[in-house]
């Protein structure tokens, strides 16, 4: 799993946007290194996701955070687990079992 959060720099966050930007780059040279020989690689990059790490405790500070976040995507809204927990099985399948 990626993030989104590697695009900006953002306070509080420089050991997650770290990790997050080593998984991008070990993703890009597997695919490089690998993708001669068949094997596919890929990394999930989602936005904000309202889960318990980006939760806080002042229900008001949450909410005006959500509002921004929200308006700053393309859906207007920010994201819940399960927007992303159908891209990880989807991307574990055969090529020739991938609905396009």
């Amino acid at each position: 799993m990626a993030s989104g959060a590697i695009d900006t720099g953002m306070s509080g966050l420089l050991c997650y946007s770290v990790s997050k930007a080593a998984v991008v780059q070990l993703t890009k040279t597997l695919a490089t290194e690998l993708g001669p020989y068949g094997v596919r690689a890929n990394a999930i990059a989602p936005g904000f996701i309202r889960t318990p790490m980006t939760a806080r405790d002042d229900a008001g500070a949450q909410a005006r955070g959500e509002a921004a976040m929200a308006r700053a995507t393309p859906l207007g809204r920010v994201g819940d687990p399960g927007d992303v927990a159908g891209t990880v099985p989807f991307l574990a399948l055969p090529p020739t079992a991938q609905p396009l």
